[in-house]
């Protein structure tokens, strides 16, 4: 029969799994309140995956920043705390958690370092969506981060709920000249 040969149509993947990673290294606060951002960031992932049945919440904070870990805490944030350089062990995990089914992923990276768009481009390679939440550009000459980020992609916070000078930790790009 002719339509033994015609292709066969697969139902598109529902994207129903979130992981939300927040950078706080680079970001230091990037919001203002925790508790206002987190319930905002939570309301992006759900409108991203609508159909979401797994939401993952971590964030990778300096020891610094203790008031935002309690506030994220209470908001069911898995919390790491450290004077460390975060990026390894966020690529890892973001690749390796997304790994699981990446075509029912979405990732969700809060950040402003543009080391990261390795991290994004390895992730859309695999099949994830990853989107990137960040207010502004923070290395003017290093486009990396916004050159990575698919077309619609790039998620930026409104203005009521950020810091009024997000400033940045740790500058990776500065420790290798």
């Amino acid at each position: 029969m002719p339509t033994y040969f015609a292709p066969v149509r697969q139902k598109a993947r529902v994207r129903d799994s979130v992981l939300v990673f927040w950078d706080g290294l680079s970001v230091a606060p990037m919001f203002h309140n925790g508790d206002q951002a987190s319930r905002w960031i939570v309301d992006e992932a759900k409108r991203l995956a609508p159909n979401v049945k797994h939401l993952r919440l971590k964030a990778f904070l300096n020891l610094s920043q203790q008031q935002l870990a309690s506030e994220l805490e209470a908001q069911d944030w898995r919390i790491w705390q450290d004077d460390g350089d975060w990026y390894e062990y966020i690529f890892s995990q973001a690749a390796a958690d997304s790994g699981q089914d990446p075509d029912a992923t979405v990732v969700l990276l809060v950040t402003l370092d543009p080391d990261f768009a390795d991290l994004v481009r390895e992730l859309h390679k695999k099949g994830v969506q990853a989107y990137v939440m960040t207010p502004l550009q923070p290395f003017p000459t290093d486009r990396r981060l916004h050159e990575a980020v698919r077309e619609g992609h790039m998620i930026i916070p409104p203005n009521h709920l950020l810091s009024e000078n997000p400033r940045v930790l740790y500058d990776r790009s500065k420790q290798m000249g």
